[in-house]
């Protein structure tokens, strides 16, 4: 579709979003479309209008409305109200908006966050693949939702504001057990800030699930009925005979009941191994404890081998 050789194509709302850098185009894509689809409402999206929108309502007379915030909800309220012929008419009434009325600039009320992130699934199949690619090494990229804002308030970053609570995806909806790795590798270099506490949260959570769908639930009400002393003997014994679970493609040892260690060494990992993912193992095992030996188990990493990120030495200690 090119507007300026003539639009067959009439559509009802043309919209794009913007961070700080890339605002004037944006604005400029949304003035194009007011020259050449005038009855289609115009809508600005993302950071920079979220926290700007006085701003470019100002400047950008040709945008209709700014959603504010985390858009899939707000943006299916406000299409359909546009559909249904409700637009601008009940435009007070739905959460999340900035538009004018007159020479006032409305903001509406704040709208909830998306909580249940299990229902945000992206449809990658509509993708014009061409059109995303990471010049640098000629290959398509795409950034999985893994979490949504941040455990941390710092000064210089919007994020925890924009996203206002920190949620995170549950693991099986994001990677397959293979791709975990992977997954690690890329947090530890898009969240440096974040990464530990999702891979904390990602070990709690895989902890559960295998609670809930490995261990047969005999041994679970077994083992939550011993003693803690023999409980987790039996426990660790469990662990090492499906150690791949943890370990992938490296080794693990257990240390006796309390302690065990984890060697990459012999799995030709190329890149070096982000820290996160050693957060991961130590989540893993203080969740399973808590849940199946006693809750006031912590796992802590204990040692590294002196040049070798690979090699880690985990201890299980109760009480703090």
């Amino acid at each position: 579709m090119i507007w300026p050789g003539g639009c067959a194509l009439q559509p009802d709302v043309v919209g794009t979003t913007a961070i700080t850098p890339s605002i004037y185009a944006a604005e400029r894509a949304l003035e194009i479309a007011a020259l050449h689809v005038p009855r289609a409402v115009r809508v600005l999206g993302g950071i920079h209008a979220t926290f700007m929108y006085a701003q470019v309502l100002a400047e950008a007379p040709h945008i209709d409305v700014i959603v504010r915030g985390e858009g899939e909800e707000i943006a299916v309220e406000l299409f359909t109200a546009i559909e249904q012929g409700r637009w601008p008419a009940d435009a007070r009434t739905i959460k999340g908006l900035a538009f004018r009325e007159g020479e006032n600039v409305i903001a509406t009320q704040a709208a909830e966050t998306i909580k249940d992130m299990a229902a945000i699934k992206p449809h990658w199949d509509v993708l014009d693949w061409k059109q995303f690619t990471y010049i640098p090494l000629g290959t398509r990229v795409a950034i999985p939702n893994l979490a949504r804002g941040c455990p941390f308030t710092c000064s210089f970053c919007t994020q925890w504001k924009f996203w206002r609570d920190y949620r995170v995806r549950d693991p099986r909806d994001v990677v397959d057990e293979i791709q975990a790795l992977r997954l690690h590798r890329w947090l530890s270099l898009r969240e440096p800030m974040g990464c530990y506490a999702i891979a904390e949260e990602a070990g709690a959570r895989t902890a559960d699930y295998i609670i809930a769908k490995r261990i047969p639930p005999a041994v679970v009400w077994l083992l939550r009925h011993l003693p803690a002393l023999l409980a987790a003997p039996v426990l660790m014994a469990a662990i090492r005979k499906h150690a791949w679970t943890f370990a992938g493609a490296g080794v693990f040892v257990p240390r006796e009941a309390w302690g065990f260690t984890t060697d990459r060494s012999a799995a030709e990992d190329i890149i070096p191994l982000p820290d996160s993912l050693f957060h991961w193992y130590a989540a893993v095992f203080t969740r399973l404890y808590r849940r199946l030996v006693a809750g006031d188990c912590t796992c802590r990493m204990i040692d590294r081998a002196e040049g070798l990120r690979q090699q880690l030495a985990y201890q299980i200690a109760r009480g703090n």
